[in-house]
């Protein structure tokens, strides 16, 4: 947003506020602006209020992670965006004939250097405010983090049957999205195949607790800027570093279960649902052309 709004103002104006985008979203939507457009003009506004969530931040703050956050969207739109136009055309010209290992791996790839990329951008403009965290905030942020462990919680508290219907319905849905209505025979091959690790849930866990509490740590130790950029590059740069064992032994051997769940998959669909999922990527692509600047 370009305008300034104190914190003590946005809690006294929360709702209306709310009513207000609602409503010129509503508007958009209705003269046919895409959701996609819509989610990425707004994002400042969304991260401004997702950083407050976690670290409940002070009006000074606000005004220092407004300018980084311009930015920040400015050279996303002029560097990432058009990367990420090629990346969705070349997928969309290879996807003609379905999918092979070739073009999971490439896309993989592709996209672990693409948020790789962003990372490393914003890190040395966010780093100043991470050192300007006081011990109640990052207490708070500690809370936070750990609320985002209850899925996984609920998952690994689930029973065998309860855990293979809940994975299930997910990845159905998630097919439904871009391939459209997943036919009754596809439906019981895809159940067949798609198996659950319970095992690999508790190593996700375990892994994203170590990370939460060496995050929580290196605040708590009120390291100056450059020294919480350089260990958050780290982390950035060497995602391995951050994980226990257990996760590093299982994650290859799930990443292949998934690779080779998704080529049998799309061996299964039908030309028409082929085309569903086609179209949507072109829609992105055109909506991230009329975005770049």
């Amino acid at each position: 947003m370009k305008n300034y709004i104190s914190k003590h103002t946005f809690i006294q104006r929360c709702r209306l506020i709310k009513s207000i985008v609602f409503l010129f979203l509503t508007l958009l939507l209705i003269a046919g602006c895409s959701k996609t457009r819509i989610v990425y003009k707004f994002s400042d506004w969304f991260l401004l209020e997702r950083v407050d969530h976690y670290f409940q931040t002070t009006p000074s703050q606000e005004v220092f992670l407004e300018e980084k956050l311009e930015k920040l969207l400015a050279w996303h739109q002029t560097h990432e965006l058009p990367e990420i136009i090629i990346t969705l055309t070349q997928f969309h010209k290879r996807y003609q004939d379905g999918l092979d290992p070739a073009d999971l791996d490439w896309l993989s790839d592709d996209h672990r250097s693409y948020f790789k990329r962003f990372f490393l951008k914003a890190v040395p403009d966010f780093s100043p405010f991470l050192a300007s965290l006081d011990d109640n905030q990052i207490q708070h942020f500690k809370t936070q983090l750990g609320k985002k462990n209850d899925f996984l919680i609920k998952q690994i508290n689930m029973t065998d049957e309860e855990l293979a219907t809940d994975t299930r319905k997910w990845f159905i849905e998630l097919l439904e999205e871009w391939f459209g209505d997943i036919h009754e025979e596809q439906r019981k091959r895809i159940h067949a195949w798609l198996t659950v690790d319970r095992e690999w849930i508790v190593s996700k866990l375990e892994s994203r607790r170590k990370f939460q509490k060496d995050m929580v740590a290196l605040l708590l130790a009120h390291k100056t800027e450059k020294e919480i950029e350089t260990q958050m590059t780290v982390w950035i740069e060497k995602p391995e570093s951050r994980w226990t064992p257990e996760f590093k032994d299982r994650i290859d051997q799930r990443m292949a279960f998934w690779k080779e769940l998704l080529l049998k998959v799309d061996a299964l669909l039908t030309p028409t649902q082929r085309n569903r999922a086609l179209g949507r990527i072109q829609d992105y692509i055109d909506d991230f052309k009329t975005l770049v600047i």
